[in-house]
């Protein structure tokens, strides 16, 4: 099938408009809960490929356009609020070749500017709906969806019935700012997914769909019966460790302290080398790292 859908024979223009069509009829799918018919390497290929036509043709570029959408369509009955620093998303590579050219054209950089070697943090990639938790003098005061990463959806009665987002922020060691926003995602384990969804009203043909479906819901208490889970995995003030020096894998450390959920795999940071063998490791044939974390993952 993904054959198919590789032919140009319309020519270029007719080729944006050809993979805007299918690639919208997929996301359309994919939120209904529906098989959207691609993998999800098929379909950011195709992404890929429909930003490159684009790019070349900037006024063919339709205002629906899928690259133009970035999270979850707004959902009517819910407020509407632009985040104070966007919410962007992240790219993607597919082959180890890929990867490894990546860490060591930063490894490059690093060098260039005479810095140490970089550190990476390793994190499991979470297929939920990323939401932005904001924290005023230790209080959950909002929750929002990233939407169109300009603007989300307020979603703070559905985001309050998570067990795993705490409604009061406390660190006991240090003395936290007036306002604090914590971004992370929400997402449905798999087991308990599967769990669910065999007994649901409306199946869901993944994890995905369902968590979208969830906190959309109008009615916090509905949205209470689904097994929604959290992982932090950002901080979003650029301020709020401006006293000291903080590394990634230090506030995921200090996020599990306060029993809030992250997504790191190694306890400490990894060089390059080290997670070139990981990815390696991870790639191997029946090995499946999704699963063993219980995680619907990409």
């Amino acid at each position: 099938m993904l054959t198919l859908f590789e032919t140009n024979s319309g020519g270029d223009i007719a080729r944006l408009h050809e993979l805007t069509d299918l690639l919208n009829r997929a996301n359309e799918k994919y939120r209904l809960g529906k098989q959207s018919g691609l993998t999800d390497s098929e379909f950011d290929k195709l992404l890929r490929e429909l930003k490159t036509l684009e790019e070349k043709y900037p006024n063919e570029a339709r205002a629906d356009s899928p690259t133009k959408r970035i999270g979850i369509e707004p959902a009517s009955g819910h407020v509407r609020i632009k985040h104070g620093i966007p919410m962007l998303s992240i790219d993607n590579v597919y082959t180890l070749d890929a990867l490894a050219e990546y860490l060591h054209n930063v490894d490059e950089l690093f060098r260039k500017k005479q810095l140490r070697e970089p550190l990476w943090s390793i994190e499991k990639k979470v297929d939920g709906v990323a939401v932005s938790l904001i924290y005023k003098q230790g209080q959950l005061t909002a929750a929002r969806t990233r939407g169109d990463g300009e603007y989300g959806d307020d979603v703070l009665a559905n985001v309050k019935t998570i067990c795993d987002v705490p409604l009061v922020l406390h660190f006991p060691w240090r003395r936290l700012p007036s306002r604090v926003e914590i971004r992370g995602e929400i997402f449905m384990p798999t087991a308990a997914f599967q769990a669910w969804n065999e007994t649901a009203k409306r199946q869901y043909a993944n994890s995905r769909a369902a968590t979208v479906g969830a906190i959309r819901l109008l009615d916090p208490r509905e949205c209470a019966k689904r097994p929604l889970s959290f992982m932090a995995h950002t901080i979003a003030d650029p301020d709020f460790y401006a006293s000291e020096a903080m590394t990634q894998s230090k506030f995921l450390c200090e996020m599990e302290q306060v029993k809030i959920p992250t997504p790191r795999i190694s306890d400490e940071p990894q060089t390059t080398r080290e997670v070139l063998d990981f990815c390696r490791q991870v790639s191997a044939p029946g090995y499946d790292l999704a699963s063993c974390y219980d995680l619907p993952s990409h």
